[in-house]
């Protein structure tokens, strides 16, 4: 399993698109993880992802492959622990991810995903 992670720098050097495994839905690697000026053909698996500054979005790209949405964010990288104060996240077939509530959520502070493809977020 690789490790992933998180990279400071002093100026900006793009964002990252991270995504359900749609290579192999039964991987135990549940997470693409690559870099938004490469191709999803060059994304790498993950157990686990942590991001910062994340809009959810469609993408063309992904979409050919069958994943409607995917997390355009500033850093990705691992996690020690998620806090107490993150939400679940789950799909909603009509195309967006939703709280526990109900409500629709399209960005976040963060976002923990999880190996048994579990989502939580900080708003």
């Amino acid at each position: 399993m690789r490790t992933l992670y998180v990279r400071k720098y002093r100026k900006k050097v793009g964002m990252y698109i991270v995504s359900a495994n749609y290579r192999d839905r039964k991987s135990r690697a549940r997470w693409l993880v690559r870099k938004e000026t490469e191709k999803p053909e060059e994304a790498q698996e993950f157990r686990t992802v942590y991001a910062t500054g994340v809009t959810f979005r469609p993408n063309e790209e992904e979409a050919r492959f069958g994943c409607a949405l995917v997390a355009v964010c500033e850093t990705v990288g691992n996690w020690d622990r998620i806090p107490e104060e993150a939400q679940c996240l789950f799909f909603n077939m009509s195309g967006y991810f939703v709280n526990f509530f109900g409500q629709r959520v399209d960005q976040c502070a963060q976002l923990f995903l999880e190996n048994g493809g579990y989502c939580r977020v900080v708003l």
